[in-house]
């Protein structure tokens, strides 16, 4: 095989490397409808099942032809994220698991390609699948939920220095010790986040399960923007828009008592107990989980 061949084979296997990063780019970033909520955990695992297949299909296809180093350095390579993690390391925290995951799937492919017996291959196949498919559907909530929440779960136990002032849809004052002796849910949103919008529905399920419960209130809290002049009557538009039918609140986003209850992004649910202590603060589908276990105990 010419220098030439072998150039132009590792130009390809760069290009197929890079066609499937970009794949779960468009996963993640445009948040097809069809991926929905688990755009980032679905693209975790499609990437690296496709990782370590090409990994595979290349050691094996180019064995004795093409450097195994330069086979998997071709594929690294088109992890154009690289650079970016370097500069910005922080701010692409929330995505860094499932780059460690790639990384892994490709030493995957490699230690698979090594080993002779067909035993050990289905053994680390059984073994790396059942961690991947965790750490996409679980351990990738709970990793989120610590980064955005502080919480692996979302529990937590806060009492409040400050008061916690809503208003409703006339502009009225609606104190969190209103709703003293019961639980209250609230999912905080704003109209500059499109995955605020997208788990609408579920927080429209969740309203629907608990709604005829005595000892709860659940509301959704529009974190409105004043300086653009937006009002409850934006939030109550958008919420119609989609058919919810759950009551809304508003406050001003720049309001500090957010900082305070821990909403520094959108969406974020909070849940307060019957003594207005914080209890919960996380996403909706950890918020029903505690829920339920609520209603396991003190809400029967």
């Amino acid at each position: 095989m010419t220098k030439i061949r072998k150039a132009l084979i590792y130009i390809g296997i760069f290009i197929i490397s890079l066609c499937i990063f970009f794949l779960g780019f468009l996963m993640r970033y445009y948040k097809l409808e069809l991926f929905s909520l688990y755009a980032l955990p679905l693209s975790f695992l499609v990437m690296s099942v496709l990782y370590f297949i090409l990994t595979i299909f290349l050691l094996r296809k180019y064995r004795g032809r093409l450097s195994s180093i330069g086979i998997v350095l071709a594929i690294i390579l088109a992890f154009i994220d690289i650079p970016l993690r370097l500069v910005d390391f922080n701010d692409t925290l929330i995505s860094f698991p499932e780059f460690l995951a790639r990384l892994l799937a490709v030493g995957l492919g490699c230690l698979f390609v090594t080993l002779s017996k067909l035993s050990s291959k289905i053994i680390l196949v059984v073994i790396a699948g059942g961690l991947y498919v965790w750490v996409a559907y679980d351990g990738y909530v709970k990793y989120g939920n610590y980064l955005n929440f502080g919480t692996f779960s979302g529990k937590t136990e806060q009492i409040l220095n400050n008061p916690l002032i809503l208003q409703d849809g006339q502009g009225k004052d609606v104190p969190l010790n209103k709703f003293k002796g019961k639980y209250v849910v609230m999912d905080f949103w704003s109209t500059g986040c499109g995955a605020c919008i997208r788990v609408l529905p579920k927080v429209q399920e969740v309203y629907d399960r608990y709604q005829s419960k005595s000892g709860i209130e659940i509301y959704s809290v529009f974190c409105r923007n004043d300086k653009r002049g937006e009002t409850c009557e934006t939030g109550q538009d958008i919420l119609n828009k989609r058919n919810c039918s759950f009551p809304i609140l508003t406050i001003d986003m720049d309001n500090p008592i957010l900082k305070e209850i821990g909403v520094v992004g959108y969406p974020t649910v909070i849940i307060f107990d019957p003594d207005g202590k914080l209890i919960f603060r996380g996403n909706i589908e950890y918020a029903e989980k505690y829920l339920m276990e609520l209603i396991d105990s003190d809400l029967k």
